[in-house]
């Protein structure tokens, strides 16, 4: 057993001294053992009188009474007036503390406090020992010095004083002498609220969010508390520290272990809602999800507090947006929990519950920082996120408490297991009752007299790390003399009303009189820290004043402590921006470079080391005359510089040896305005080269361009011109819709004209899917621009022409044919096929030489930024680093912990390469038409095409032999038109097979990459087919492949069903795709939540379509509405509606007959109709 120490604190230690004095035998000393072995069971103080029961030796109980001689009436009197009367005194016992003065005030006016002889006691023990004190009052006294250091004001108890009695009301005393308010679980979660509080969108939170200033506060948090708390037999600290650290291993093996994991959980992300339910005592109980309107457990990967926080984190940031809020809300949360972990930023919190005590671990809220994060979240929470478990059911815990509870729940996770074997096994009760406290899950008894107060103890050692916002403040005004030295006034600020005045004249007023001891008790707090405070209290007047070296000792020793506490520090203005000396450098004008034609903004580019003091920049040598012979804080213009001798070491190092700096590192530098943190400087020359090369300018359209560019895209496709003239290439990201590629056209139109097409040649990169739609639109915006489909198995590059369309696929196994040609240009399309760097088509596609390379992508840049290393790394090989360095500098800081510094220098850094603009811009949507059609043509697959072609011969066959049978005929032709449509759909439909691979149809590939797009950019989609066996296809290859649960309206549906699909599609954000027969969903819904419209099948009756089309475009829609028309190419598909868009009188027709007309074609017609065109790659 591990001996415990008495007597810890000034006054237990005074008890004990007091009683040694007079211990002329040495008996006392056997009362130690007795006491540390727990000999004592019973222990009762009251005024005058000790009580208490002792096991024996042989297990027999003994009693024990010690009478203390109580003051007399009028001593008591006299005592309590000085007590009121003495502000160092009363303020004192305000904090439940016992000044150390008071026994020298005792000692000068004869009152005796402690016993001078043992006859001064009434003693006796039932004992058969005849010596006093026996062993068994001996350990009774060790007990009492025990219960001296955790309550001293026992002492004054003991000799008649009840301080309660005599303390003002409005104090903690009102309640109890003894007893501090310990937060119940009540108090904290169950939920009173009856606001509305609005709650935030998810992308709105997560620009609030920055964890990345969170940094470790453990060296100033344990500042705070004392090294000897009374509940404990050992220094506390050293556990709670030993407790942190073991915290910090276990996360960051948590995260290796999350970064290399990627299970998948589909009941999750197909999920309305997500809760976490607690029992009684607001323990985690369950992981429950809420789908189609009923609740159920979540699967057994997620089933305790380890495995939900552990899945959270493993979302990646790509696809968060595809869950519902609650899921959302947990992942950034679980996010910050595991940041908190990391950083150490987290204290334990005493909890009351119906059956004891327990602690809960939560972040340390003293710190801004962390609260402000704490509160974003808390805004993104939905109300019902947290529910606990109650007798009349699941009640949502209270909304402003929820984030904190969701993380103390998981930080007191991962610290139990952490720390379990943390105290070792040599331990007393005692001791080993607070362990369990702290780093068990269990809810502890401290029912004994010897161990009650323990929970006080450990809370009034804890509350500091806890101390509300409270109305009135006291404010620290700091001023510098003309003396160069410093003063300091204190000043109280009444928060609501917003104003400070002066300590002396706050107390001097009548209307502060109640609050007077509050502001008084909170100011002795702090005298803890600094010392200096105590003459201020007891003379609110006086003003106390710091050398400068003193005040430095101030600044970076006592402030960060009273700031943590939440206290305001004001500090002259010479010192509110402390400067610390920085490594910067002056970029100026690469003379080397100067009159070459076709220089790159980075080639321009020279720069000087100098010194940052703030603002201002020095030389070298000018910074060594200023620090010679100085060190600490020296004065600097009109601010201070702090000379710190590892740093200034560190600096002057760096100085003899400068790190080295690349052109792209220097042009990074130039465009952030600042090196590593630290702000650098222009030249004059050099301020003015960099204006005009991020400004953006226009540049006149094509002559022979076939549109006219709506005005964002006439400044993108000016940015795209005026990059490649710069020799920069640039990523042209636009929302889907915004006409990437009719922009991209435009400009390498305008190279052709200017010539630069002549020699050199343009190549572009498409997915196979796209290559038509290329080269409809050059066809259609610039048939002045010669293109050369440069693809399929007889491909051949004989022929003339300015821009040369492949695939990535042609890329990886013609490099070597196509690495003969000259490219000016180089255009990749859906650039993420070359994130993955590794992959031998990515390293294809950046390895052919071109002067200029083009990137087109439509994904959100802060969701894949490894994606985006790797395409800015083809556009502008080299500029952001390695992979892994970009990752560590920018990736992860940005994904993981948010960090808000970091994006905005990678925006800076990448502006003049990448553009991007969303359909939701202001600017953009006033340019946009609320209705955007588009025709997407779709290849067929090469089974699907002979498939195609068998059908068409077949059929042809049949259609000759019923030729004097007209109305045969006409059903024959008919009949193939509607087989040739559900093989353009899908083969599997035509052919009633099961087997429905998606890869079989080139129109539902096609499908699925504008739902990608879609998903990333958290849209909604309505599909509309003719066929209901075609969507159960869609249905079932949607659901599987986005895990979630999309709608399907067919003519089989109630009025019910089809009026429960509206509103879920209209008000559940998490529901995105809803599929509709033509005939079913075509008229009298309201669907505006879509933003986009697929006519997966055409119906060729404009009406119809239009019809259909207006379920989303229609009063209620504040999008603008993508509409996508899907064509297999070469097919019966394509001619039709040529057909339809080239004649008038044919397409007003089709209004009113539908498809009938095609029945009476003549046979030429009908086989030229149905053909595949024999050159579909033009």
């Amino acid at each position: 057993m591990t001996r415990q120490t008495f007597g810890k604190t000034w006054w237990g230690e005074k008890w004990l001294q007091a009683l040694h004095n007079i211990d002329f035998d040495n008996r006392l000393e056997r009362g130690r053992n007795y006491a540390n072995k727990g000999a004592v069971t019973q222990l009762s103080i009251t005024t005058g009188k000790i009580s208490a029961e002792v096991q024996g030796s042989f297990g027999k109980t003994y009693d024990v009474e010690i009478n203390v001689p109580v003051w007399a009436k009028s001593e008591q009197e006299f005592i309590v007036r000085q007590l009121q009367e003495k502000n160092e005194f009363y303020i004192a016992l305000l904090n439940h503390q016992l000044p150390t003065q008071l026994l020298d005030f005792l000692n000068q006016n004869d009152l005796q406090l402690f016993p001078k002889e043992w006859s001064d006691f009434k003693m006796s023990c039932t004992c058969p020992d005849w010596a006093v004190p026996c062993k068994h009052l001996a350990a009774v006294i060790y007990k009492i010095s025990e219960e001296i250091d955790r309550n001293p004001l026992i002492i004054l108890s003991l000799k008649g004083i009840e301080i309660s009695e005599f303390v003002a009301e409005e104090s903690s005393f009102a309640t109890s002498s003894k007893q501090e308010k310990i937060l119940s679980i009540n108090d904290l979660i169950s939920s009173n609220e009856e606001d509305e509080k609005i709650v935030d969108k998810p992308q709105e939170t997560t620009q609030k969010l920055d964890f990345s200033n969170i940094s470790e506060v453990e060296e100033k948090l344990l500042t705070l508390l004392s090294e000897k708390p009374l509940f404990y037999s050992k220094d506390f600290k050293i556990i709670l520290k030993k407790s942190l650290n073991a915290t910090h291993r276990l996360a960051k093996e948590i995260k290796k272990e999350v970064e290399q994991n990627n299970d998948f959980i589909p009941e999750i992300i197909k999920a309305d809602e997500g809760y976490i339910c607690l029992d009684e005592d607001a323990q985690f109980k369950a992981f429950l999800l809420h789908s189609n309107q009923e609740m159920e457990m979540a699967p057994n990967q997620v089933f305790n507090p380890r495995g939900v926080f552990e899945y959270l984190l493993q979302i990646p940031e790509d696809t968060i947006g595809r869950y519902n809020q609650h899921i959302q809300a947990m992942h950034y949360t679980a996010q910050f929990t595991l940041k908190l972990m990391l950083e150490k930023a987290i204290v334990p919190q005493l909890i009351k519950t119906e059956y004891g005590y327990t602690v809960r671990w939560v972040p340390v809220l003293l710190e801004q920082r962390i609260k402000k994060n704490i509160d974003a979240l808390t805004s993104m929470a939905p109300k019902n996120l947290l529910l606990i478990q109650k007798e009349e059911g699941l009640i949502p815990c209270k909304h402003s408490e929820q984030i904190l509870h969701l993380i103390s729940i998981w930080i007191s996770d991962v610290v139990q297991e952490a720390c379990y074997s943390i105290g070792g096994s040599q331990v007393t009760d005692s001791d080993e009752k607070v362990l369990r406290l702290f780093f068990s899950e269990e809810i502890v008894k401290f029912r004994k007299e010897w161990d009650k107060e323990i929970p006080n103890a450990v809370h009034l050692w804890l509350q500091k790390m806890f101390i509300s916002n409270q109305t009135i403040v006291p404010v620290f005004v700091f001023a510098e003399r003309e003396d160069l030295t410093f003063s300091l006034k204190l000043k109280i600020k009444d928060q609501k009303k917003g104003k400070s005045i002066e300590l002396s004249k706050y107390l001097n007023e009548q209307e502060n009189a109640h609050k007077k001891l509050e502001v008084l008790k909170d100011l002795h707090i702090l005298t803890e820290y600094f010392p200096s405070l105590e003459k201020l209290i007891s003379d609110p007047k006086s003003v106390v004043t710091f050398d400068l070296l003193e005040f430095e000792d101030i600044l970076f020793k006592i402030l960060p402590i009273i700031e943590l506490l939440g206290i305001e520090v004001i500090l002259p203005k010479s010192m509110q921006k402390l400067i610390k000396p920085q490594l910067s450098l002056e970029v100026k004008r690469n003379e080397n470079e100067r009159g070459k034609a076709q220089l790159s903004l980075s080639s321009m580019l020279d720069f000087d080391w100098k010194i940052a003091l703030g603002d201002a920049q020095i030389s070298e040598d000018e910074f060594k005359q200023l620090i010679r012979n100085k060190s600490g804080l020296l004065r600097f213009k009109n601010f201070y510089v702090h000379l710190e001798a590892e740093q200034l070491n560190k600096l002057l190092r760096q100085l003899e040896k400068p790190p080295k700096v690349s052109s792209n590192e220097l042009l990074q530098t130039a465009l952030s305005e600042q090196y590593e943190g630290t702000p650098i400087k222009f030249t004059t020359e050099i301020q003015e080269i960099i204006t005009e090369f991020t400004k953006n300018y226009d540049v006149e359209s094509p002559n022979g361009l076939k549109a006219t560019l709506r005005a964002y895209q006439q400044n993108g496709y000016s940015w795209l011109y005026k990059n490649a003239r710069l020799g920069m290439g640039s990523i042209l990201a636009d929302d889907m819709g915004l006409g990437k590629t009719l922009q991209t056209i435009a400009t390498l139109l305008k190279f052709k004209e200017d010539g630069l097409l002549d020699k050199k040649k343009a190549i572009v990169v498409v997915p196979t899917s796209l290559l038509t739609n290329w080269g409809k639109e050059i066809i259609k915006f610039a048939p002045n621009l010669e293109f050369h489909i440069y693809h399929g198995s007889s491909r051949k590059l004989n022929k003339e022409f300015d821009v040369l369309i492949t695939t990535y696929g042609v890329m990886r196994t013609d490099l070597e044919k196509l690495q003969k040609i000259k490219w000016f240009v180089q255009v990749i399309d859906e650039a993420q096929n070359v994130k993955n760097v590794s992959a031998a088509q990515s390293k294809a596609t950046k390895s052919l030489r071109s002067d200029i390379k083009i990137a087109l992508s439509g994904t959100p840049v802060e969701n894949r930024l490894s994606e985006y290393w790797s395409i800015m790394d083809f556009v502008n090989k080299g500029y952001l680093g390695t992979s892994r360095k970009f990752s560590d500098k920018f990736a992860k800081p940005i994904q993981n912990d948010h960090d808000q510094n970091k994006l905005s220098i990678f925006k800076k850094i990448t502006a003049p390469f990448i553009l991007r603009r969303l359909k939701s811009d202001k600017s953009i949507i006033q340019d946009l038409p609320e209705k955007i059609e588009q025709d997407i043509f779709c290849h067929l697959e090469k089974e699907q095409a002979s498939l195609y072609q068998k059908t068409v011969d077949d059929t042809i066959k049949s259609i000759n032999k019923a030729k004097d049978d007209k109305d045969k005929r006409k059903g024959l032709v008919l009949k193939l038109i509607m087989s040739l449509k559900q093989i353009c759909n899908h083969p599997n439909q035509f052919l009633k097979q099961k087997n429905n691979e998606i890869e079989a149809s080139g129109k539902s590939k096609m499908l699925l990459s504008i739902l990608d797009k879609a998903f990333e950019s958290n849209e909604k989609v309505l599909i509309f087919t003719q066929y209901k066996e075609m969507g159960n296809m869609l249905q079932e290859w949607i659901d599987q492949r986005y895990y979630t649960q999309s709608l399907f309206l067919h003519g089989g549906c109630s009025r019910k069903q089809r009026d429960e699909m509206v509103d879920q599609f209209q008000q559940n954000p998490h529901c995105k795709i809803f599929i509709l027969s033509l005939k079913a969903g075509g008229t009298g819904l309201n669907l505006t939540k879509a933003q986009h419209v697929i006519h997966y099948d055409l119906w060729w009756n404009p009406a119809v379509e239009s019809q259909a089309t207006d379920r989303a475009y229609r009063i209620g829609q504040q999008n603008n509405v993508l509409v996508h028309r899907l064509i297999c190419t070469g097919t019966f598909e394509e001619k039709i509606d040529a057909m339809i868009k080239s004649k008038k009188e044919l397409a007003n027709m089709t209004v009113s007959t539908g498809e009938q007309w095609i029945g009476d074609l003549k046979d030429d017609e009908l086989k030229e109709l149905v053909s595949i065109s024999e050159d579909i790659s033009y």
